[in-house]
């Protein structure tokens, strides 16, 4: 099977006009793409894919907690996040949790199930230069799993403009902002350590490969054409040849593999992974002061820190203890200091405040 992509979209060209004479063009000059990725859709490989995401929610009535708090009232249209009344944030009594929410889709998801996304592998042909034979040899490939998310975060003020935002993003190994909890609440450890209120991320509704789903690998990894009858690899239960057309230099055809392995014995696995791709990411582990090993000179990822607009309503994230840069509890001296109404027990000069953690990294 075979898939034709158009690489590149540009081609270079100047147009010289002289009076009397006819235009001269110049030919079109050959652009480098080596650092640059293919990407396909599981929609182009038709019976691999589970097919489409079916995906639908009405428009949200706007809220405005600091007018009024209408979600009671809305029956079945009310916020999936609403808690009022159950202590959503032990921090602060009065936090109904409506922040940074998914609001479920009102149509049920695609049952189909795709191709397992971890046994999907790219190849090229590796031609031996000497005898005019080869072999398919594997080739980084990734495969990101996307789906639909209909996003709210009514505890904020500015959520009576913004409502419900639809966003079709990926599938995400870690949401930074599911973790609003923080180890001295489950188990009496550090309050700026922080922990997850629930699942850490949301998986794609579909299982396996689906339409919207992306597969992508770096164009300089293709190569020739295999030749006609190649052998394919052992394990293999479907290959698609896919040809990359490149309109600034038109003969230079390339072609990948994107193959699906069997799986069990002796079936091909992933040769690259995110151990050894191109790509690597590292969450912040920080660094030790060397003057006081009990402080940080650079923080980890994972530490609560203030986090506050100067309009204290915009983008209200829930409240709680946090640290300084140094790793230090933030406390206040101020005696007319009153920590919100909660249930935590935390010592009264913690500065409780809005809080999110910082989820540095390197990439």
């Amino acid at each position: 099977m075979r898939i034709r992509i158009l690489a590149a979209l540009s081609a270079a060209c100047a147009v010289l006009s002289v009076a009397g004479a006819r235009a001269a063009v110049t030919p079109p000059v050959p652009v480098n793409h080596s650092t640059e990725p293919v990407v396909l859709t599981g929609a182009q490989f038709p019976g691999w894919s589970a097919g489409p995401e079916f995906t639908a929610r009405e428009p949200q009535a706007p809220v405005n907690y600091d007018t009024a708090d209408i979600q009671p009232n809305l029956g079945p249209l009310k916020s999936d996040c609403y808690r009022a009344g159950e202590h959503a944030n032990p921090y602060a009594d009065s936090d109904n949790g409506d922040h940074s929410c998914y609001q479920s889709s009102r149509v049920p998801n695609n049952p189909n199930v795709g191709a397992d996304v971890t046994k999907i592998l790219g190849y090229k042909w590796n031609k031996n230069p000497f005898n005019h034979q080869g072999k398919f040899v594997q080739i980084p490939l990734q495969v990101d799993e996307v789906f639909t998310r209909y996003i709210s975060n009514n505890y904020s003020g500015f959520a009576f403009y913004s409502g419900v935002d639809k966003e079709t993003t990926y599938a995400w190994d870690r949401e930074g902002f599911r973790f609003t909890s923080d180890e001295f609440l489950k188990s009496g450890g550090d309050p700026c350590t922080p922990v997850a209120s629930g699942a850490e991320t949301t998986a794609d509704p579909v299982k396996g490969l689906d339409d919207n789903d992306e597969i992508a690998f770096m164009y300089d990894d293709a190569g020739d054409a295999a030749p006609a009858g190649a052998a394919k690899p052992a394990g293999l239960t479907g290959m698609f040849d896919v040809a990359i057309a490149d309109p600034s230099n038109p003969a230079a055809l390339k072609h990948a593999y994107v193959a699906l392995s069997a799986g069990g014995a002796g079936a091909p696995i992933l040769k690259f992974t995110a151990a050894n791709g191109y790509v690597h990411y590292e969450r912040d582990q920080g660094v030790r002061d060397p003057n006081d090993p009990m402080k940080w000179a650079t923080p980890p990822s994972d530490m609560f820190v203030y986090s506050q607009s100067s309009y204290d309503g915009y983008g209200a994230a829930p409240v709680g203890p946090h640290c300084n840069r140094d790793g230090t509890i933030a406390t206040t001296s101020d005696p007319n200091y009153s920590p919100p109404q909660g249930t935590a027990g935390q010592p009264p000069n913690w500065l409780i405040k809005q809080r999110r953690p910082l989820d540095t990294a390197w990439v």
